[in-house]
């Protein structure tokens, strides 16, 4: 018997074994690596372009005596004298064939090596050339096929070798940078190629890779417009990587060694579209939309130069990106007025969140996550919409969202075959039903902290999709109700913010919402594990934020980081890198395209934001440079706004007359109440910061936030920040013009009084910001 059941173990060892390995191969095959150029070695010779610039005109087919099919490669020779068309191609005593005019050269060697050379004296003669005329290219180009869509691939490699063989200048030292040099680049056009996004056909941009510049070793970093000559003008966004890091030498003045580029240029991509976007070109475009379009290789020549180089094993692979069988489930969890440091791993060391920190390290931390309000529904409301709060419509707090001028992401994954639900707080306004399949919205239902139906989603969501689920937590929220659960927080354990007082009071107050958090973590803990139980925690995306900062004095309805900064993070087993962070300026808005993304949802016509999704498998690569902010009525009148950039936080009020006390949860706090007796006591001094509730703000404030992390020196009178300051004026100045944000003189008035008594105003609406610019059409995000 003991060796019958030997033998089926033996047995079932082989079949693992041999499934292990047919799974590896099946795995190799479906990311085997495809070449994106045809005729790598131009056995098939060329279609010759007109010489003159931007014709895009067949001047003649170049072709040896035993090629056979047409011609991948086309030669422009843009700004030439002569046309390599009237001169038919020639071997050589070692078989290469060479393909020449009196100023270009082509050579192309039996080993599929090549040459390219320009004589730039036969093109100029001995003048050198002057502004704005065009001058001589040598161009090979490769149009690539339809859908060769950059989001397609895990990498994009680019192999080539070359050596120099000779240049010389003859203009001497009247050579001027900026006119005259000899230059030898590769060039990929990109362009928008979804049909569904308005940037289609549009908007695009080029990668400019150096190989060899008379005027420098290295060529530095580029990023510009494209003026090509007063003729002809492209208005393409050019960005170039500087060439130190592409080679493994330098070409300059070396004629004896060969240099080799073994690169992956997606990371040089991605930084090509942020740069662009940044620069103000793809407004309207994603990364996902983006196709190349063209490959160009080769010398431009403004000035008398001749020049020459050698090359050979010119390769570019792309490994296609794994598919997964079936598209992820996501789920996003909301925490109703949480601060982006309370949480264990965002530096919290008080609160106890053992759950959501383990599910944070498992995932990517996002430690620069901006909302766009700090105000509940506007800023829910922006994260459906991946739109601004005054292009919402909804900009003020309980304004229900509008439908008939943009899409909700929930109700575009449901229209792409998501099971759509939505469990817990739902006040983002009526129309918002149709995005979800279901609703569990009955605050009975759904606990004292808005959990309670989350793992029921599970048990009733349709099967045959994959789903999405807004889970709406109206924990860490006022009224606190979390105070009885097991291992509460002891308030004489805990730190406490400099912008609150120590007493007893306050620390009960801090207790209790740390409480909060506690029993939010908890519930996502057991979602979190029936997901596993249910064999879907593998393929499911959990994103976790809050809508704003907690309900405490100098937090909720300001724009400081305590108001507008989130903890956000991303967990998706196997497909997302654990335990990193991403640096790089996030905004909510940026939320909708990312998972639409993912999801394989096209249509963002109406999206402000960007796709992230990028980042979620290279971290460190980089994104916005700006992110903004506004906050509008809430309880009391108030219109602010905001922007981030780099490590700078710029504030203006329009409104500086008014206290900034925060909403009616906070001025009828303990915490607040605590501050209050002692500002009008005058017995205690309070520290500026426990003082901010109560004093008028100022109209303009910068702060620097790596050396003042709860924003309380403002540096608008520094000298130090002139053009900082200048800088974030006038990027602030064209976000509210180009998103159509506007500042009505009859804002929704306060409905409280600072006790918590309502006023004879209360009930009573003003204009909604952007109201007069009819900002709910415009689709135009601002600087990025």
């Amino acid at each position: 018997m003991r060796g019958t059941n030997n033998y089926f173990i033996g047995i079932l060892c082989l079949c693992i074994a041999f499934s292990t390995i047919v799974s590896a191969q099946e795995s190799t095959q479906r990311q085997r690596p495809v070449s994106l150029l045809r005729d790598e070695g131009f056995a098939r010779g060329f279609i010759t372009l007109n010489p003159k610039q931007g014709a895009r005109v067949t001047s003649g087919v170049l072709q040896p005596e035993s090629a056979s099919g047409g011609a991948e490669w086309e030669i422009a020779q843009w700004g030439s004298r002569f046309d390599m068309s009237q001169n038919q191609p020639a071997v050589g005593k070692g078989g290469e064939v060479v393909y020449a005019d009196p100023g270009k050269t082509v050579i192309v060697y039996p080993d599929s090596s090549f040459v390219l050379e320009v004589k730039g004296r036969e093109e100029f003669g001995d003048r050198p050339r002057e502004f704005f005329e065009s001058w001589p290219h040598l161009y090979l180009e490769q149009r690539f096929d339809q859908g060769t869509f950059l989001a397609d691939y895990e990498r994009l490699d680019f192999n080539l070798e070359g050596k120099h063989l000779y240049t010389i200048n003859h203009l001497g030292t009247k050579i001027e940078k900026r006119l005259h040099t000899a230059q030898l680049i590769i060039q990929f056009f990109v362009h928008n190629k979804n049909p569904h996004s308005p940037g289609y056909q549009k908007e695009s941009f080029i990668l400019s890779l150096p190989v060899y510049d008379y005027r420098w070793d290295y060529r530095p970093e580029t990023k510009f417009q494209d003026a090509g000559t007063k003729k002809t003008t492209t208005n393409l966004f050019v960005y170039g990587p500087g060439g130190e890091g592409l080679w493994d030498g330098c070409f300059r003045g070396d004629t004896v060694n060969w240099h080799s580029m073994n690169e992956d240029l997606l990371p040089h991509f991605w930084e090509g579209f942020i740069q662009a976007k940044r620069a103000g070109f793809m407004k309207h475009t994603q990364f996902s939309d983006l196709a190349l379009s063209s490959f160009v290789f080769g010398w431009e020549m403004p000035g008398t130069f001749d020049a020459a180089m050698h090359f050979r094993n010119m390769q570019l692979m792309g490994l296609p990106k794994y598919r997964e069988p079936k598209r992820p489930n996501i789920a996003l969890i909301i925490a109703d007025d949480l601060s982006w440091n309370d949480l264990g791993c965002f530096g919290n060391t008080d609160v106890k969140s053992p759950h959501l920190d383990a599910l944070a390290y498992s995932g990517i931390r996002f430690l620069n996550a901006y909302v766009t309000a700090s105000s509940c529904s506007p800023s829910r409301i922006s994260l459906l919409t991946g739109r601004y709060p005054h292009n919402t419509g909804a900009a003020e707090l309980h304004t229900p969202a509008r439908e008939e001028e943009y899409a909700y992401f929930p109700g575009l994954l449901r229209g792409a075959g998501y099971f759509t639900a939505l469990a817990g707080k739902w006040h983002e306004g009526k129309s918002t039903a149709q995005a979800y399949d279901t609703l569990f919205v009955n605050r009975e239902q759904n606990g004292p902290g808005g959990e309670d139906q989350w793992n029921h989603l599970l048990d009733i969501r349709d099967t045959t999709k994959p789903f999405f689920f807004w889970m709406a937590a109206y924990d860490p929220h006022r009224d606190w109700s979390a105070d009885q659960i097991e291992d509460s927080h002891r308030p004489e354990d805990l730190d406490i913010p400099p912008h609150l007082t120590d007493d007893t009071a306050t620390r009960r107050d801090l207790a209790s919402y740390y409480n909060e958090i506690a029993r939010l973590d908890r519930k996502v803990a057991e979602f979190v594990q029936k997901l596993k139980e249910q064999g879907l925690y593998e393929n499911t995306i959990i994103v976790f934020l809050s809508d704003n900062g907690r309900a405490f004095p100098g937090s909720k309805c300001r724009l400081n980081d305590q108001g507008v900064k989130t903890p956000l993070f991303v967990s998706w087993p196997g497909r997302v890198p654990n335990g990193h962070h991403v640096t790089s300026l996030i905004s909510t808005i940026d939320l909708a395209p990312t998972l639409l993304d993912i999801a394989g949802v096209k249509d963002l016509r109406t999206i402000q934001g960007t796709s992230f999704s990028y980042l979620l498998s290279r971290p460190s690569a980089s994104f916005r440079n700006y992110v903004f902010a506004e906050q509008n009525w809430h309880d009391y009148e108030g219109y602010q706004r905001m922007v981030r950039y780099a490590d700078f936080l710029y504030i203006e009020n329009g409104r500086p007359e008014k206290v900034l006390s925060g909403p009616l949860d906070v001025v009828t706090s303990p915490a607040y109440l605590s501050l209050r007796e002692r500002f009008e006591k005058g017995t205690q001094p309070l520290s500026g910061l426990q003082a901010d509730s109560f004093v008028k703000p100022p109209e303009f404030a910068l702060y620097k936030l790596e050396s003042d992390r709860y924003q309380q020196f403002n540096l608008i009178a520094d000298e130090q920040y002139p053009h900082v300051l200048k800088h974030l004026r006038e990027i602030l100045q064209r976000w509210k013009q180009e998103t159509g944000d506007t500042a009505p003189t009859t804002l929704t008035p306060d409905w409280y009084d600072l006790d918590g008594n309502r006023v004879p105003a209360h009930g009573r609406r003003g204009e909604m910001p952007g109201a007069s610019s009819k900002a709910v059409s415009i689709t135009e995000a601002g600087p990025f």
